[in-house]
């Protein structure tokens, strides 16, 4: 059923519906509900409906997904297919760092040569960086993502942003 809010009055003396509410605050009620409350002056409609509540997400850590091999099939919590998809030995790590490497290395020979100086195969943590050093960063929080290179140089860090985001 629809409900509407209302604006609790001093004459309901902070019970309205069976609840006890501060006068003055809004409730959410049904036609139903509301027609005593409002005969006897308790609540006043606001003219409003509540807001709805948020959507729940496409997925939470908790939930099942079904996996099919052939004629068999089994449930996997979430969280488990996250680690099972991100583990350091993964095809889908080895596919980033593939990737990575095509990138270093496609970048390296764009660079002038002091920047080529800095391509080494593996990019390091960023606070790992020695001097002549370099890291590919991807900042996935960005739509599209954004990726940086880091290098660090006569003990100075440096940033380059290959794709800055649109403003």
């Amino acid at each position: 059923m629809a409900t509407k809010l209302y604006t609790v009055l001093a004459a309901s003396g902070g019970w309205v519906a069976g609840q006890e509410v501060a006068i003055g605050s809004e409730i959410a009620l049904t036609d139903e509900e509301a027609r005593y409350e409002v005969d006897v002056g308790a609540v006043a409609p606001t003219g409003r409906e509540p807001p709805s509540p948020p959507p729940p997400p496409d997925m939470l850590a908790g939930d099942l997904i079904r996996t099919i091999r052939g004629a068999s099939s089994r449930d996997v919590i979430v969280t488990s297919f996250e680690v099972w998809l991100t583990r350091s030995d993964g095809a889908i790590a080895a596919m980033l760092a593939a990737y990575e490497a095509a990138l270093a290395q496609s970048l390296a020979g764009q660079l002038p040569p002091i920047g080529r100086a800095l391509a080494k195969s593996g990019p390091p943590a960023l606070a790992d960086l020695q001097d002549g050093q370099w890291s590919l960063v991807a900042d996935t929080s960005t739509t599209p993502p954004t990726y940086s290179i880091a290098a660090r140089r006569a003990g100075q860090l440096t940033t380059f942003v290959l794709n800055p985001p649109a403003v």
